[in-house]
């Protein structure tokens, strides 16, 4: 995973690493940075497994656009590298371990003074358990 972000950002220059931690033990400084398509690569702690997060995106057809960007990316550094015997892929979000599932890595633009968003903070306020 190293070899392969490392690869991406420095060799091929498509991006800028984060030079400080968001996180220091989740997202410490250096595990990955913003491509240059606005998305985000990075090593993932939790498992220490590569991971591509998309940039926001307007409508599907960006989303789709640049998720296929990220897994291109990713692919072109593998085979750069010659590790395709040695490296293998998963575009999933599901745990191997424990078979929990998570969010996709993907974001949206929304406007911050959408009702959308105030009406969902307020609905999720007033459930009561």
């Amino acid at each position: 995973m190293e070899a392969l972000k490392d690869y991406i950002f420095d060799e091929l220059r498509l991006g800028a690493i984060d030079l400080h931690s968001r996180d220091d033990v989740f997202e410490p400084a250096q595990c990955g940075g913003f491509l240059v398509n606005g998305g985000r690569l990075y090593v993932d702690a939790v498992g220490s497994h590569l991971e591509y997060a998309t940039a926001e995106c307007i409508d599907l057809k960006d989303l789709v656009a640049n998720d296929r960007a990220g897994q291109r990316l990713i692919l072109r550094a593998i085979k750069e590298l010659d590790l395709a015997d040695v490296v293998s892929v998963y575009n999933n979000s599901v745990d191997h371990f424990g078979g929990h599932t998570f969010g996709c890595h993907e974001n949206y633009l929304v406007r911050a003074d959408d009702d959308l968003l105030t009406h969902r903070i307020q609905n999720a306020l007033s459930v009561s358990w």
